[in-house]
């Protein structure tokens, strides 16, 4: 399964668990799954959901996916 499909997966599941009158921020880094013609037809889609990319050599990024990543373990 391509990765586009199962970020638009997400992007769904998200969709149904959040109500419909919030807002929705979404921080992600520059891969390009995040930028495909179908994602980005599905983010034009619904305004609500605001997305910021972070920097491509954010460093600190790395860090705190890596905390996160320990904490999922535990």
């Amino acid at each position: 399964r391509h990765r586009s499909a199962e970020f638009l997966q997400f992007l769904k599941a998200i969709d149904a668990a959040v109500p419909k009158d919030q807002e929705v921020h979404l921080i992600m880094d520059n891969y390009g799954t995040h930028k495909t013609e179908k994602v980005r037809a599905w983010f034009a889609k619904h305004p609500r959901y605001h997305v910021h990319f972070t920097p491509t050599s954010a460093s600190w990024l790395n860090l705190v996916e890596r905390f996160y990543g320990q904490i999922s373990e535990k």
